[in-house]
């Protein structure tokens, strides 16, 4: 997905920005824009940036001490893909490389 042309055209004032010495503050200033405004742009093109990356790497890694689940009392692994914000949580009699190469496909 491309950006919007209002997104474009602050996209390109925040590379300027980047290849600056000057602080934000200073070149929103010099470029005639409110400070606040290109700091807000300049987060949600970082955000936009973020949600469009594709996912390169899973790291599988079960908690160093089993959790209990109260329903069943069965020790369990919590996988955390903290990018994507999910928490899978599985039992330790899981194939964690075969979850492992799922979540990779489903990615």
């Amino acid at each position: 997905m491309s950006d919007t042309p209002a997104a474009a055209r602050w996209r390109k004032l925040v590379d300027e920005h980047a290849n600056s010495s000057l602080s934000a503050n200073d070149f929103a200033n010099h470029r005639g824009v409110k400070p606040s405004t290109f700091k807000w742009w300049r987060s949600r093109l970082k955000k936009l940036d973020a949600e469009r990356a594709p996912f390169t790497e899973l790291v599988v890694t079960p908690v160093a001490t089993p959790v209990v689940c109260v329903a069943t009392l069965e020790p369990t692994v919590v996988v955390a893909l903290d990018d994507l914000r999910v928490h899978v949580v599985v039992d330790v009699d899981t194939d964690l490389p075969l979850l492992k190469r799922v979540l990779v496909a489903l990615c």
